[in-house]
């Protein structure tokens, strides 16, 4: 567990809490019941994401389209330049209050990495092939007249 400093906003021990609920969202594959108020709060008020008016909101804009999650990802990707989806700046792991468990969060992120992209990837495809079919089928229906 990496050493966390207390913020102005943020003790120790709440920087903790949010480092190994956030390991458990992305290790359960980044499901609502594991998007704690703690991560929302977080994620909202320190990693340069707006609130999107509640979790649910918030959820909503980053983890329930394929293509929306993995451009946030990349935001906490460890070996990625860690550039704000919303800001487009890197503020948010330098600033002295929080870059402690901003970089653990996306070291936390790593080894799940690779799997969340390629379901990510995957579910994708699966939206497409969707989208395909059904254009096929009004295709269809309209040369049937």
């Amino acid at each position: 567990m990496p050493t966390f400093k207390d913020a102005e906003f943020m003790t120790a021990a709440e920087k903790r809490k949010v480092l190994k609920a956030w390991t458990t969202f992305v290790r359960y594959g980044l499901q609502f019941k594991h998007f704690t108020k703690a991560i929302y709060s977080h994620l909202s008020l320190h990693c340069a994401s707006t609130a999107h008016f509640d979790r649910g909101g918030f959820y909503g804009v980053y983890f329930r389209r394929p293509d929306s999650t993995l451009r946030f990802l990349d935001q906490f990707d460890p070996d990625g330049l860690g550039i704000s989806v919303e800001y487009g700046t890197r503020h948010w792991l330098e600033d002295i209050n929080y870059a402690d468990i901003n970089q653990a969060m996306r070291e936390a992120l790593r080894p799940f990495l690779p799997g969340l992209r390629a379901q990510l990837v995957a579910d994708r495809l699966a939206i497409a092939e969707a989208a395909l079919v059904e254009a096929q089928a009004y295709v269809t229906a309209l040369r049937k007249g």
